[in-house]
This record gives C-alpha cells, structure tokens and sequence, in this order.
C-alpha cells in the first residue's frame, strides 16, 4: 500500500495545511457562520495530515505536525488577539476578552479534529499534553495572563460603579464570568478562583469598610441596619445576576463583618440610647399630660375651693396625680 501513495515532503504537505488553516481562521475571526468553512477543504487538511503521520521514517512527521498544531495557535494569538486586547479600554476590553475567547474555542474545536489522529496516537503513546489542552494553554499563557489584571480592574470598577447606584451591562460580566471560569490557570482551579474572585473580595471588603464608617456615625441604630439589610440583600442579587454562585457566602459574609462586626459595640449603645430616647420620651409625654392636668386642677381648686375640697375629689384626684407626677419626673432624671 506504501508503494502505491507518493511520499509527502514535510514543506510540500505543511504548506498545504497551513493554507486551509489559514482560510478557516480567517472565517471564524471575521464572525462568519461556521457553514462558511469549506468542508471539503478541511477533510482534505484532515488527510494530509493522516498521510504525513503514517508514512515510514523518516517521512513520519507527527512530532513536526504536534509541534506546528502549537506553533499555529501562538502565531495566531501573539499577532491577531493579543495586540488587540492590549489596546482595548475597559469597557471595550471586556467586550474583546469574551469575543476572543469565544473565537479560540471554536478554532480549537476545528483543528482538534483536523489534527485528531495525533491525539489518538502519537500523543497517547508518549503521554503528552492533548491537542485541547495545548491550545487552552496557549490561551492562558499567550493572552489571559498578559492581560487579565486589566480585566479584573474593569470589573471591579462596574461593580463599585453599579454600588454607587449606576446603570451597568450585566450580561456582559456575566460573560466574563463564565469566560474566567471556563479558564484554568492552577490545574482545575479556575482563573475566576485563582485571579478574580480575592481581588473582588478584598475590594467588598474596602469599600463597605469606607461605608460603614460614615454610616455608623449619621444614622441611628434603624437606620443603619436597614442599610445593612439592604446592602446584604443586594449583593445576593449581585451573584445571582454575573458572578458565580461559590461567591455569594463570601461576599455576605464580608459585608455583615464590615458592616456589622466591626461596628457591633456601637450598634449595641444605639440601639440603647435609642430605646432609652424612646422610653425617656414617652415618660416625659406623660409627665407632660399629668403636668396640665395638675395644674388645671388647681387652677379649678383655686376658682371653686369648696367644691374641688370634696373628699372624693382630691382621693381619686389629686393624690394620684401628685404620686404619678414625681415618679415619672424621678424616672425621667435617672434615665
């Protein structure tokens, strides 16, 4: 069978990959439909590469072909992705991260079949990194590593903006969301883990800190705790919208400690003082009433001395209101 099929050179068939690559690349980039990838083409690259891995040494070229598979993605991402992120501003970079990486998988998707009969046995046989796994890595190493401090900083200046009362694109973090967990840095954990999520902490944490300072000394004991209600409520919105579920006790947690904790001894006293307040204005409401009608009883006594003298009178009266009047005044002077 070797003798009936020509031998391929390596520049002779590599040149013909590369040009069918090139085509496919060109069509996802552009953000054409996938049916504007010539099939044809690619189950002829798809055969090129079979032919050119098992033909006899030293025509065998499937390390040459799994060093090119590499090669292929860091030409792409160093010359057509990342100079693109790098001069993207917020917003926009945002925009860009998730349109590019959208992009990677699915040309990773076509040249992983492309080059599939590499991952069946040449790599298999000398357990090297899979075809998927190199071009992820590529991703991570060549782009998101280069780029995702900006990316973080982004997000954190949507979320204090939305803090602040802001209108803010949620679907868009919530695509970044889902891209930075899609994406591993350490092993299994994820960049979200690993890059994100204790920036995003750590900033929770600064900015409820300023809060609360402010707040503990404006409001009252009500006031501040329905802010602190309000704000727990609202942060679990927050997840529920574009950061990841894992997230949410943290970030709970984070603001009732800021909030709440931290200020616990004061909290205690207002809601002391403010009971006291309420309790010591109450007795004075009462003082006040028991005052008016002590004084209109004298004032009765004075304008009719024998009938206001009437024993029941100043039983049922009088001494009532002397006793009451002096116990709330007592009440009031100690509280």
């Amino acid at each position: 069978m070797e003798g009936r099929r020509p031998v391929i050179n390596w520049g002779e068939g590599w040149n013909y990959i590369q040009e069918r690559i090139t085509k496919l690349i060109r069509v996802i980039t552009e953000g054409l439909p996938e049916n504007h990838i010539d099939a044809e083409e690619c189950m002829a690259a798809y055969t090129m590469i079979y032919n050119m891995c098992v033909q006899k040494p030293p025509y065998e070229y499937s390390p040459n072909l799994y060093e090119k598979y590499r090669e292929t993605f860091e030409e792409y991402l160093t010359s057509m992705v990342l100079p693109v992120l790098r001069e993207r501003p917020d917003e926009f970079l945002l925009h860009e991260f998730v349109k590019r990486w959208e992009n990677h998988k699915v040309i990773v998707r076509w040249l992983s079949h492309l080059f599939i009969y590499l991952d069946r046995y040449y790599i298999e046989r000398r357990s090297l990194p899979g075809l998927k796994e190199v071009a992820l890595g590529c991703f991570r190493d060549l782009v998101y590593l280069q780029v995702h401090a900006r990316v973080t900083a982004a997000v954190i200046g949507f979320i204090h903006r939305e803090r602040e009362g802001a209108q803010i694109d949620r679907a868009l973090l919530k695509n970044v969301m889902d891209t930075l967990v899609e994406i591993k840095v350490e092993g299994v954990k994820t960049a979200y883990e690993v890059n994100f999520e204790a920036h995003m902490l750590r900033e929770t944490g600064v900015y409820y800190s300023h809060k609360a300072s402010s707040w503990i000394m404006e409001d009252s004991y009500s006031d501040y705790m329905l802010k602190a209600e309000e704000c727990v409520r609202r942060e679990r919105e927050r997840v529920s919208h574009y950061l990841h579920p894992s997230s949410e006790n943290k970030v709970v947690e984070i603001v009732k400690h800021c909030l709440l904790v931290v200020y616990a001894t004061q909290l205690i006293e207002k809601k002391l003082f403010s009971e006291s307040v309420s309790s010591a204005s109450l007795a004075a409401d009462y003082v006040e009433e028991l005052s008016r009608k002590f004084i209109a009883i004298k004032l009765e006594f004075a304008a009719n001395f024998e009938q206001l003298f009437n024993y029941r009178i100043l039983k049922e009266w009088g001494f009532l209101l002397l006793n009451l009047f002096w116990g709330m005044h007592a009440f009031v002077l100690k509280h």
